[in-house]
């Protein structure tokens, strides 16, 4: 399996559809859904993951699909789908400052080569402990719209140039929207 197949409803995680918009499940908008995801991940409390939030294992890694959309998604469902990456990449950059980019185009690691048969065109990511949160948008070139967003945690090992990993057996990291549908 490669890249989020993009055909087909959109879907965004703790979203749900009402009047042919998303609009975030419960009282907390994007934003706050997005800080929940973060602080559950990073495991400095006992909450679970908002409803509507999937962890998909992937070996040593963790999968947290965030949006999919085929490319005529509409103007309104893209705006849900960048305020859930803003959100995340906000509380990211809350709690561990800027994020430092995965080099998807010239892949160096094992990791960085499976994210891009997956499609993925950008990737950015922290440390947290001895795990990164690795925030990535699949899709084609720029301009061309993204087609998914997924958060992953994987060993700091895979991403960080002082603690590389010596062995690094990264798993199929592929997902589709029919594994969180």
């Amino acid at each position: 399996m490669t890249a989020p197949v993009a055909s087909g409803a959109p879907w965004l995680a703790a979203h749900h559809l009402v009047d042919g918009e998303y609009r975030p499940s419960g009282d907390a908008g994007s934003f706050a859904v997005a800080d929940r995801i973060v602080e559950v991940l990073e495991g400095s409390s006992d909450l679970r993951l908002p409803q509507g939030v999937t962890a998909l294992a992937r070996g040593a890694a963790q999968v947290i699909p965030l949006a999919w959309g085929p490319a005529d998604t509409s103007t309104e469902t893209r705006a849900r789908m960048n305020e859930l990456w803003s959100g995340v990449r906000t509380a990211c950059e809350f709690r561990h400052g800027t994020g430092l980019d995965v080099p998807v185009d010239a892949p160096d690691t094992a990791y960085a080569a499976e994210l891009a048969r997956c499609g993925v065109r950008r990737a950015d990511w922290w440390a947290s402990g001895e795990s990164a949160l690795v925030l990535v948008v699949h899709g084609g070139p720029l301009p061309s719209p993204s087609t998914a967003m997924a958060l992953h945690v994987v060993p700091l090992g895979w991403v960080s140039e002082l603690r590389r990993s010596k062995k690094m057996v990264v798993p199929d990291l592929a997902w589709s929207r029919e594994d969180v549908a």
